[in-house]
């Protein structure tokens, strides 16, 4: 970001019709090409690990163009490209016999993972809290026990990470201690 900020700075610098703008031009057009290529070899490279490492790969169907266009986001959804990992995921799935399975995003950060009532959250609260249960729980992991429960209709092992988890434990090894299952050894 930094470079394309500094190369923009610099073309919007020069006379207009210079040579010095042509190429500052086609400097900040390699930059952009340049980032664009590490884009799409990342999402390359993460939708055939997750192909190669999982069976069946559930995400939530996103209408990331009604997203762009609404939301404040727009710029970090762009980033990331969360529409084109969609289209690589399916057809690499669909080459390699794998499933892909898309469930509705409705609520899925909302309903508690453990007990499946609505608990209200602002964007910003980073924990989901329970006042039903007692689940306490990572937001986002939260999200994606309901997104699994949504896409494979199997139930979240009873006693699964009940306590506080902090973000930085979200990784499936500091959960297996918690007696908590990979969602996806969960489907072999």
């Amino acid at each position: 970001k930094s470079e394309i900020r500094r190369k923009s700075r610099s073309l919007s610098r020069k006379k207009k019709g210079s040579k010095n703008r042509k190429k500052a031009k086609s400097a900040l057009a390699r930059e952009h090409a340049r980032i664009a290529n590490k884009r799409k070899t990342y999402n390359h490279q993460l939708t055939r690990q997750l192909v190669n490492s999982y069976q069946t790969i559930v995400l939530e169907k996103l209408n990331v163009k009604t997203m762009i266009q609404e939301g404040k986001y727009n710029f970090q959804i762009h980033d990331v490209s969360w529409g084109d990992i969609g289209i690589k995921l399916s057809y690499k799935a669909e080459e390699a016999g794998r499933t892909l399975i898309f469930v509705d995003p409705k609520n899925t950060t909302q309903d508690c993972s453990g007990c499946g009532r609505y608990v209200r959250k602002e964007i910003y609260e980073r924990t989901h809290q329970c006042p039903f249960c007692g689940l306490i729980m990572g937001r986002d992991l939260n999200a994606a026990w309901n997104v699994f429960k949504r896409g494979t209709g199997k139930p979240v092992p009873h006693g699964c990470a009940v306590g506080v988890i902090s973000e930085d434990e979200l990784s499936w090894d500091n959960l297996s201690g918690r007696g908590c299952v990979n969602p996806v050894d969960e489907l072999d």
